[in-house]
Parts: structure tokens; C-alpha cells; sequence
């Protein structure tokens, strides 16, 4: 099998890292594609990451010039409101975009699960919602003693996953994908009709 190097790779070794996840598409002809993205469970930690590396590189390209910034906005509308030393006023909105919508839904179940990980106990609605996910016979039978017991939806049961390290997801993609123009132009309005109903609010 061949593997291709695409541009979705880190410059630095991954050896001591664990806030990352490889992706292996491995096509009909038999060579593989590997990308690697941020892996942070904790959405509001990830955000921050993220908005931090885009201020930095915006600064750097853009503005050219050592300056301060002052965080003066958190999803009011906007995600983050930054207000830097030059007077401008920086206002950024962080959105997920997918090629397949399909292998997008797979990813944002992975990832619930694995925000779920480090938890010795969840609720039995979250069960429920991983397992409906990822189905599991045994599980579905552990639900089910779980109801016949009279436990509640959002009761705190075991979590079969705690601490599960390894885990490997396989799934097809659908070789039907859409225009990079066109999934960016969708996940842009989608926020735009989002920030406009808050407003409303």
C-alpha cells in the first residue's frame, strides 16, 4: 500500500503529543491519504486553541507588527470579539466544514465518544446515545436491565469506555463530494441565519 502526504499534516514530531487524530483514506486502487487534525474533547478548549492560532497568524500576516489584544466578547454573537492595541476590533466566528457530509455526522459521533472517555460515569441518556451510535448487543442489553430497574434518563450509570485507549473507527465514504467553494459559502450562511436569530433573541 502507498501512502500520500497531504498539506493536513503538522510541521513538528508527533512522539509526545496526544491532542491529535490520524486519518487514513485508504483508496480503491490501494494507496492511502493521511491527514491529522486537532483532537481536543473539550469544545470550549479546542475554540480557544484555535481562535489563539488564527489571532497570532492574522497579526502576523496581516498587521506586521507586534501588537496587544484584549478578549472583550465569548458567543455575543460572535464566538470571540478581540480588540487589539491598533484600534481594530477582530471579530471571529469558528465553524466545522465537511467535503462529505456523511463522514462529517461519523467524525462528530467519534468525537462524542470521545469526549466521553475520561468519565467513570455518565448518564444513562448518554449510554444510550453512544451505543445508538455505535451499536453494541451487550450494551443494549446492560440499557435495558438499567430501564427494568427504574433507572432514570439522567441518572449516572458506569461508563463502559472510561479510560478505553486505542480505538480505531473504520468506515466508507461516499465518493459523491461537494465544491470547497460551496461547503464554505453553506457553513457561512448557516452562521450568519444562527448569529442573526440570537440577535432576535
Amino acid at each position: 500500500m502507498t501512502s500520500i502526504s497531504t498539506d493536513l499534516k503538522p510541521r513538528k514530531r508527533l512522539e509526545d503529543k496526544n491532542n491529535f487524530q490520524r486519518f487514513i483514506l485508504i483508496n480503491r486502487d490501494g494507496t492511502s491519504v493521511e491527514s491529522i487534525i486537532l483532537s481536543v474533547p473539550d469544545i470550549q478548549l479546542r475554540e480557544e486553541i484555535i481562535s489563539n492560532h488564527f489571532l497570532s497568524r492574522y497579526v502576523h500576516w496581516f498587521v506586521k507588527e507586534d501588537i496587544g489584544a484584549n478578549l472583550i466578547g465569548r458567543d455575543n454573537p460572535w464566538d470571540f470579539e478581540w480588540e487589539l492595541s491598533n484600534s481594530e476590533n477582530l471579530n471571529i466566528e469558528i465553524t466545522s466544514i465537511a467535503e462529505n457530509e456523511e463522514q462529517f455526522r461519523k467524525r462528530k459521533y467519534e468525537e462524542r465518544l470521545a469526549t466521553n472517555l475520561y468519565k467513570e460515569e455518565i448518564t444513562l441518556h448518554e449510554l444510550e446515545k453512544i451505543t445508538f451510535n455505535f451499536p453494541n448487543e451487550i450494551l443494549n442489553e446492560k440499557i435495558a436491565f438499567y430501564k427494568s430497574v427504574g433507572t432514570k434518563s439522567d441518572d449516572f450509570v458506569a461508563n463502559p469506555y472510561f479510560n478505553r485507549k486505542g480505538l480505531i473507527f473504520t468506515s466508507r465514504i461516499d465518493e459523491k463530494v461537494n465544491e470547497l467553494d460551496n461547503i464554505i459559502k453553506q457553513a457561512v450562511q448557516k452562521k450568519l441565519t444562527k448569529n442573526i436569530q440570537t440577535r432576535k433573541m
